[in-house]
């Protein structure tokens, strides 16, 4: 099998070379530091004096013009140490690297009475560089024990060969012969080698945050530029930082889990709003088109308590018909929208007011004027407090929506310019179409029809990020992304893609999928509405089952059937949770938010597990017990153990 990620960095990095000198030492209660400047090393060892890991190298691969198959390689740089201090109660040192590309600033922190050692990584550019990864890499002298899968499974034996971590993380050794990291938000991910004990921190790796962008070339089409690559100029600053814990065992790893409420997986509609008229708009969301009371579905999204992530069309000011549309559109209407089509403000504020996530597919049909653009804008988050955004007919021309967030709404010099006004109404988690349009990896590994792509019987090696931030290319705005397309027009096939087993297979592995559907689209077979006896819009049955499933799948707690602003908001509130471990096996969750966090849910290997004393909700899946409770803002809860 094709392997991923490792072959650029782990060629000619063995190195047995002595220490010869020690030019900074700290010891603590539970591990030492040793800096050797000569040898450019560092080691960290137990109090026995057995080693832990040591041997820290830089690692860098830059693109050359644009080219991903034209590389320069960096992998083995050596340091200088900048500055140093110690106290009985503290250490630090700061260690430079340098290369004609930039200078790099690693400081490791730590505290006498502490397990933990602090890395923080401050990278300066001296020159234009288009990164493809800039790295750390540790060499463990003890065994792989636990793996913490991007998944939130744990492995603690039949290890694979590689693994990305996303930023979860790994144990080495037991005992105080032991070290591990877990939950660093402030890298790009994290891979090991578990046969060779080496663990990749990426500080940025351009498969962690995939982007692409459709230059503005009159007269082409489907030309697209690969923009995953960072692009820093001289001047610009990165900033990493991490920890290792050393010398300690804990009873069992607390892990994240993807999902408040102890849920197990997450399904996430997104719809496109392509060609739709009131009628089909109805028949999918609340059982007939006849039907405009929510409170009356007889079926549908509504019925059965399914919200979506729902695009729209804020105005139509081309006068579009459905018509138009070359899917052979049933429909001759003008094309729906908020400003121009009757009653489906109304339609949408129902589903506003039961949790729908409401958001643009860019204000309208096609390129849409900066005005109608801040207006539209304006509008979804006055009316419905948006915060997502699902680009629509992204392309070459100047018709194709050039506002979209692939086109040119990051572009400045463009009078499609959005981003300004995204931020100033706080529009942030953005389609991200580069799965979809590329494929990397993904269409090589599907597996029976699973909705699980890639699907994850194939392993852990391939980067498969839920969501991410781009260093240079997007801003603050967050991406999410889908890995394909959602229609049936064999309406016999929901059953089958969507089947008890398939579900329990996603479930049970804990996936996530943001999926790409046009439920309301105007073309009848594409298996979400049909048109029944009487000659009206209805949802079809068989997808109607499908919803059923997956409304009993969520109740019986499986499934996490959320949306876009939801799954986003409670990933980014994880980002501010941390950890601290206490060698009596005692572990201090902290809520670092200036909010409250609800259902915050954790998998552990054991048996009983109590927050301050007291039992929180949980349940058994495996070897796991899931558990989850409420936790304030600012505030810390103890968790204790058992296995």
């Amino acid at each position: 099998m094709k392997k991923f990620g490792f072959v650029l960095v782990f060629c000619c990095l063995s190195i047995t070379e002595a220490y010869s000198a020690t030019e900074f030492l700290f010891s603590g209660k539970y591990f030492s530091l040793s800096v050797n400047e000569k040898t450019s090393s560092i080691a960290v060892k137990n109090v026995h004096s057995e080693n832990l890991f040591s041997l820290l190298k830089y690692v860098a691969e830059y693109m050359k013009d644009g080219n991903q198959n034209d590389t320069t390689h960096l992998k083995f740089m050596d340091f200088k140490i900048v500055s140093s201090n110690q106290t009985p109660l503290a250490g630090h040192v700061v260690l430079k690297y340098s290369s004609r590309a930039a200078d790099i600033f690693l400081t490791c922190d730590l505290r006498t009475e502490s397990p933990e050692l602090i890395f923080s990584v401050l990278t300066k550019y001296k020159k234009q560089v288009n990164v493809l990864r800039e790295a750390l890499l540790f060499d463990f002298d003890v065994p792989v024990t636990d793996v913490y899968r991007k998944n939130r499974m744990i492995h603690d034996s039949d290890f694979q060969d590689e693994y990305w971590l996303d930023k979860e993380g790994v144990k080495f050794g037991t005992g105080t012969r032991s070290a591990f990291m877990y939950h660093d938000p402030k890298i790009s991910s994290l891979q090991l080698n578990t046969s060779s004990k080496e663990l990749i921190v990426n500080l940025d790796f351009f498969r962690d945050h995939h982007f692409l962008h459709f230059p503005h070339i009159e007269g082409k089409f489907n030309v697209k530029q690969d923009l995953s690559c960072s692009s820093y100029k001289a001047g610009d600053t990165r900033e990493n930082s991490f920890s290792f814990f050393a010398g300690i065992d804990i009873p069992a790893m607390p892990r994240l889990m993807l999902n408040p409420d102890g849920f197990l997986s997450a399904y996430i509609f997104t719809e496109h709003a392509d060609w739709t008229d009131i009628r089909s708009h109805r028949a999918v969301y609340f059982g007939s088109e006849d039907i405009t009371d929510a409170s009356k579905a007889t079926g549908g999204f509504v019925k059965n308590k399914i919200p979506v992530t729902k695009s729209v069309f804020y105005a139509n000011p081309d006068h579009v018909l459905n018509s138009q549309s070359t899917h052979q559109n049933i429909f001759t209407t003008p094309i729906a929208s908020i400003k121009e089509t009757d009653g489906f403000s109304e339609f949408l504020q129902q589903l506003n007011k039961l949790g729908y996530d409401i958001c643009l597919h860019t204000p309208d049909q096609l390129t849409s004027e900066r005005p109608l653009l801040e207006e539209a804008i304006s509008y979804m988050k006055k009316n419905f407090n948006t915060v997502s955004w699902i680009d629509h007919g992204y392309n070459n021309g100047a018709k194709n929506n050039r506002e979209a967030f692939v086109c040119d709404g990051l572009n400045k010099d463009s009078p499609s310019y959005a981003k300004d006004i995204w931020e100033k109404y706080g529009t942030s988690y953005f389609w991200n179409t580069y799965h979809e349009d590329y494929s990397p990896d993904d269409s090589l590994l599907l597996f029976n029809s699973s909705q699980i792509i890639p699907y994850i019987g194939f392993g852990d090696c391939i980067p498969t990020p839920n969501y991410w931030q781009h260093p240079t290319r997007t801003g603050n705005f967050y991406s999410w992304c889908t890995k394909d397309l959602l229609e049936m027009p064999d309406v016999s096939l929901w059953n089958y893609l969507f089947s008890p087993d398939r579900l329990n297979d996603f479930a049970f592995n804990r996936s996530v999928k943001f999926n790409h559907c046009y439920p309301s689209g105007g073309v009848v077979d594409k298996g979400f509405w049909k048109i029944n006896e009487q000659k009206k819009i209805v949802v079809e049955p068989e997808f109607e089952k499908v919803l059923e499933r997956f409304a009993a799948y969520r109740d019986s707690g499986l499934i996490n059937l959320s949306t876009v602003r939801d799954m986003m908001n409670y990933w980014i509130d994880c980002e501010k949770i941390r950890f601290d471990y206490d060698p009596d096996g005692k572990i201090k969750i902290t809520n670092q938010n200036d909010h409250d966090v609800k259902g915050l849910s954790l998998a552990v290997k054991a048996n009983v597990v109590s927050i301050d004393g007291k039992t929180p909700s949980q349940k058994k899946d495996g070897s796991d017990l899931i558990f989850w409770f409420d936790l304030k803002a600012g505030e810390s809860a103890m968790l204790q153990i058992k296995k």
